[in-house]
């Protein structure tokens, strides 16, 4: 039987027999996907099999795409 990735999973191939979890950093925000997309800068999902980005909180940024965290802003900042 065929059914499509959840979200927050994907599949690259056909005939694979499971979805696999996008890795932290990435999200598969719709169902049958067949990649995972890297969260913009600003935003980062911390976990695996994530279907949405997260913001950076006040107090912290992150510059670059595809990280799994946020960096705490420096003093004075």
């Amino acid at each position: 039987q065929c059914s499509p990735c959840a979200p927050g999973f994907y599949a690259p191939a056909a005939g694979l027999a499971t979805c696999i979890p996008c890795l932290p950093g990435s999200i598969a925000n719709a169902s049958g996907a067949s990649n995972c997309s890297l969260c913009p800068p600003g935003y980062y999902a911390d976990v695996g099999a994530a279907s949405r980005c997260i913001p950076c909180g006040k107090g912290s940024a992150q510059n670059q795409s595809g990280q799994s965290g946020c960096i705490t802003c420096a003093e004075g900042s």
